[in-house]
């Protein structure tokens, strides 16, 4: 079985430029845990998921050291200078077994499907294993 037969192709992604805050809305909106990033002519340029914005943000016990101004900046910081930008993908044509293997060993939820330089899927565990339950 190839990539291409199981990915999403409905690919929720945002741009480098878009802030914290409208990362976290568009999350919590489309009910996903993270999205590629993409530059003007749609190609790759990172990813971002939950775990990065929860490292990057203060947590509940740090809210009462930082200053509300402090707060704000984190909130309206670009995606680009939270984002991963060695991104983990895969291809429409690899095994699925193949990519699969890739998202145990570098231990991700999600793998980008590319070709060229563009998304044009997502490949989820989520998926991987409604797979595994259709068969």
């Amino acid at each position: 079985m190839k990539v291409h037969e199981i990915m999403n192709k409905k690919v929720i992604t945002c741009r480098p430029t878009e802030t914290v805050l409208e990362i976290l809305n568009k999350l919590k909106m489309f009910k996903i845990n993270g999205m590629p990033v993409i530059n003007k002519n749609k190609e790759l340029v990172g990813i971002i998921c939950r775990a990065d914005l929860l490292r990057f943000l203060p947590n509940i016990q740090e809210l009462d050291k930082i200053n509300k101004e402090d707060l704000i900046k984190k909130f309206k910081t670009p995606i680009e200078e939270v984002m991963v930008k060695e991104v983990v993908i895969t291809n429409p044509v690899d095994k699925l077994e193949e990519a699969v293997e890739l998202m145990v060993e570098k231990n991700v939820n999600v793998l980008p499907v590319v070709e060229g330089k563009k998304v044009v899927g997502i490949l989820s565990r989520h998926d991987v294993i409604k797979e595994i339950i259709r068969q």
